[in-house]
């Protein structure tokens, strides 16, 4: 049973009443069958009312949480495009005001070249100048420092000797800023004599092949090998640079002057003298009135030549090497003079004996005629020989 509303009284009554029970209204069928479409038809109305209601909302809420979308979206484009844009960083700069400190020394100066976050930071050049002091290096840098491959030239150059050092002008190779490679350095030494080096560096030395040049009277140029600033040289390089002064002389590479010496080293350096096989080489008719003529026929040629007074004697370090080195002039009776070098370990009898006024007599290896500005100013004609054996 389901309740219904009078259709007279609006009272509510069974639907199976014959009659309303408050205003005696008959109710027929059709009245409930009425009523009742007119409330389904009602509730239809309802809810496609609310249907229709809620997609036209729906639709105009929609588009318009759509447009506010787009509309931000839009915002954010507008407000990218509208922000600062950020200040591009500088790769390159010219004269850029910098400072380094090199070896304890303080430049400012001028940087032209790559940088990173404003500082030095790839390849560039660093320029000082002020009160007669230069300072040009071009190369790499990293993080404001000279940094891997560069060349520098600088006349305050401080160069540190293993037992001092010595400030001067450098001019070459450099890793990290240290000179490595090829180089010239010169300086004035503690005696007011100037001299330059030319050669290799490692490790901010002269270190390897190179030539050392002394501007003084003497001129001696030594070339060969350095290790940590010192001339360490072979028997070869060393008597070249002996033979770079008065009297001069030189052993050519590859000659066979320099085949006969390194073949006989072990006379040469005082280690033994076999005089049977040392007299099976001497040329015993080579006179040296005879060389001095001629010196360019005998090269590579032992000697024998006796009847000589020793008139001068200097024993010295051979260079900064282990050998030491003794240096003789001698005359015979008729004025014929030698100038002769020794090399030997240092304990020798041609080093620990030899004085002025002794006679000897020489077996050795003549390396040349040459000359030599004597006591009274004049020239003195003489024979280099590199002694093998010295009798006494």
């Amino acid at each position: 049973m389901a309740l219904i509303k009078c259709p007279e009284c609006g009272k509510e009554i069974s639907d199976r009443a014959k009659k309303c029970p408050n205003c005696g209204f008959p109710i027929k069928r059709k009245n409930v069958r009425t009523l009742k479409k007119k409330k389904k038809s009602k509730s239809i109305f309802i809810i496609f009312t609310l249907t229709i209601l809620f997609f036209i909302v729906g639709g105009i809420g929609g588009k318009f949480f759509f447009d506010v979308n787009i509309g931000i979206q839009k915002l954010v484009e507008n407000d990218k495009k509208t922000d600062i844009e950020p200040i591009a960083e500088e790769t390159n700069v010219n004269n850029k005001e910098w400072k380094i400190t090199y070896d304890g020394v303080e430049y400012i100066g001028k940087y032209t070249g790559e940088v990173k976050e404003d500082i030095p930071h790839g390849e560039g050049i660093f320029s000082f100048n002020k009160d007669d002091v230069n300072f040009l290096y071009e190369g790499s840098w990293e993080n404001g420092s000279m940094s891997g491959n560069g060349h520098l030239d600088t006349d305050s150059f401080l160069m540190h000797f293993p037992e001092f050092d010595r400030i001067g002008n450098y001019s070459g190779v450099t890793i990290n800023g240290i000179p490595e490679g090829q180089g010239v350095f010169s300086a004035i030494n503690s005696e007011g004599v100037r001299y330059e080096y030319t050669g290799e560096f490692r490790n901010g030395l002269f270190n390897g092949q190179g030539s050392q040049i002394w501007e003084d009277e003497d001129g001696i140029k030594l070339i060969g090998n350095f290790v940590d600033g010192e001339f360490c040289p072979s028997i070869i390089e060393g008597l070249n640079s002996l033979g770079s002064t008065s009297p001069k002389f030189s052993i050519q590479s590859g000659s066979e002057t320099e085949k006969i010496i390194l073949d006989n080293l072990q006379y040469i350096l005082g280690n033994g003298f076999d005089q049977n096989e040392v007299t099976s080489k001497i040329n015993g008719n080579l006179s040296y009135a005879e060389y001095i003529k001629r010196p360019d026929n005998y090269i590579a040629q032992f000697v024998y030549w006796s009847g000589y007074t020793v008139t001068q004697v200097w024993v010295d370090p051979f260079f900064d090497t282990e050998y030491k080195m003794i240096e003789i002039n001698a005359v015979d009776y008729d004025g014929h003079v030698i100038r002769a070098y020794g090399v030997d370990d240092g304990n020798g009898a041609i080093l620990n004996d030899i004085v002025e006024n002794m006679y000897v007599e020489f077996v050795g290896i003549p390396l040349g005629s040459s000359s030599y500005e004597n006591v009274s100013g004049g020239n003195t004609n003489c024979v280099v020989l590199l002694i093998c054996f010295l009798n006494y």
